[in-house]
């Protein structure tokens, strides 16, 4: 009769601790999901840091040859600005690196 009204005390105790340790259970899988999936988002965020790190100095590097070519045209346009001669409206002759529209050259 002990036996059986200390199981009848402690049913409810022993229900809840059954539902807190499911409970439990279901938590530590939804963190380890949760975990999971941060470590995923980490991986993604540093992928995506390190591809526009890359492009940026892709671009960086294309902006740098384009900026040399360019400083490499002007140079030889100046060296060749009083050897070619150009032809501008109205059969008017000049010589100049650059052609500049409307101008005129003095007479």
């Amino acid at each position: 009769m002990k036996a059986a009204m200390m199981e009848k005390l402690e049913a409810p105790f022993r229900a809840k601790c059954d539902t807190l340790a499911a409970e439990a259970e279901a938590a530590q899988a939804a963190f380890v999901g949760a975990r999971r999936e941060a470590e995923q988002l980490r991986s993604s965020c540093r992928a995506l840091e390190l591809r526009a790190a890359r492009d940026a100095e892709a671009a960086a590097a294309e902006h740098t040859a384009a900026l040399s070519a360019l400083r490499d045209e002007v140079q030889a346009l100046k060296r060749n600005a009083g050897t070619v001669p150009l032809r501008w409206e109205g059969g008017q002759t000049g010589v100049c690196g650059v052609r500049v529209c409307g101008w005129t050259p003095p007479t």
